[in-house]
């Protein structure tokens, strides 16, 4: 983690949600800042995670993309106190400025009592990896209430969303205030990049499948930043439901028991088995009460351990340092353990229900390391994945996809 002084040098990158608790399962984080002129009050600016942000390409024909920047703190380091008036967002493309967001007073008044209070909570240490806390403030990190920071006070800014057009490059982040010497402005500026994988990925089921979560902005995996770009896949009947006759176990789900391929060469550097199957909705179980009661089951796995929400799973590092997860695998269906060197198409285990899933499917992801809570998430494109017009996807996936893949034999 980097301290800097107001645009000086660039540094730092996305973080997470303020809403969708129960969406904050496999998540990550870093960090990076910005501050002030030696001559103005020391207002330093730090995001989570640290890096680029990875832009998700929603629609690469028209140069249509979006981006999330997760979390970004402001916090006083001065002595005397600093009235924090307004943040602005511009999308820059070749120094260009393309796009201008602006958080006003009236909107950081209305949230920082509820980001006080939930620190209070210990809500956000608690999904440290999620909101990046601890990166932006440190251990013993004091949000404000109001807009005026006192000094070692802090702001937090979460989970904002911009949608591109054309080839932004830099995300810029202003924070203006007033301190008793007058006006203060300190920027940081972000890279703005478009991923580009070190490993070859197939699609690592085979025959036909449904996105139900992609990296979409109303995805639940796109608020956290080791999840940012993961996918969800079920399997869908001619009935179209995921369930044959009343989904009332999970071996009624077509998608149960399927096999799970690595999708690209490495070696396994992590893999969990032995978690049973989580509940299913009752038939006459409304989707809120479900949702509560899955959300309940959530924390308390999160209170035992945060990594249970995956499941049975199995980390595969690949080249370049970039590290595939295949989640909430069938117990006892692992075929591979730590240290096996795999082939792509050579199967992992089969799908399941374990861990923090609502039904039988796999989650996968791509990460830049092998930890499930703090690594970070990148997108990737599948090779020879055919859509629904039996066409090659050249194009990251997004939710309601439906794919066809018969790379494995």
């Amino acid at each position: 983690m980097q301290s800097f002084r107001p645009n000086n040098e660039m540094k730092s990158l996305p973080r997470a949600l303020n809403f969708w608790l129960f969406a904050l399962v496999i998540l990550g984080a870093w960090a990076a800042i910005g501050s002030a002129d030696a001559s103005e009050p020391a207002l330093e600016l730090r995001v989570f995670p640290d890096g680029p942000i990875y832009a998700y390409q929603s629609d690469p024909a028209r140069q249509r993309s979006n981006i999330v920047l997760h979390s970004l703190g402001v916090t006083n380091l001065a002595s005397d106190e600093i009235e924090v008036s307004g943040v602005t967002f511009s999308l820059l493309e070749e120094g260009v400025v393309t796009q201008i967001t602006t958080i006003g007073a009236d909107e950081i008044s209305q949230h920082a009592p509820s980001y006080r209070m939930a620190q209070q909570m210990g809500t956000f240490q608690r999904f440290d990896s999620v909101f990046g806390f601890t990166p932006l403030f440190g251990e013993g990190g004091r949000l404000s209430s109001a807009r005026v920071l006192s000094e070692g006070r802090s702001l937090i800014f979460l989970s904002q969303y911009f949608s591109l057009n054309g080839n932004v490059d830099v995300l810029r982040v202003e924070v203006m205030a007033i301190s008793q010497n007058g006006p203060v402005t300190t920027a940081l500026d972000i890279p703005v990049v478009h991923y580009d994988p070190a490993a070859q990925y197939t699609f690592p089921l085979n025959g036909s499948w449904f996105v139900n979560v992609g990296p979409n902005h109303f995805s639940h995996h796109r608020w956290s930043q080791n999840s940012e770009f993961a996918i969800d896949a079920i399997r869908v009947g001619r009935n179209g439901r995921a369930f044959a006759s009343d989904g009332q176990s999970v071996e009624d789900f077509y998608a149960f028991g399927a096999p799970v391929y690595a999708a690209a060469e490495g070696v396994v550097v992590a893999a969990m088995d032995g978690i049973g199957p989580a509940p299913l909705k009752g038939v006459d179980e409304s989707f809120d009460d479900f949702f509560a009661r899955m959300s309940a089951r959530q924390s308390d796995l999160f209170a035992e351990d945060p990594l249970l929400a995956a499941g049975n799973f199995v980390i595969i590092e690949h080249e370049g340092g970039e590290h595939s997860v295949y989640g909430h695998l069938r117990q006892g269906s692992l075929q591979v353990a730590v240290g096996d060197r795999v082939l792509p198409g050579m199967q992992l285990g089969e799908i399941g229900n374990s861990g923090n899933s609502l039904e039988p499917h796999l989650h996968f992801q791509v990460m830049l390391g092998a930890d499930r809570m703090w690594s970070r998430g990148v997108p990737v494109i599948f090779q020879g994945l055919a859509g629904r017009d039996s066409d090659v996807i050249t194009r990251q996936l997004r939710s309601g996809d439906f794919v066809f893949s018969n790379h494995v034999e």
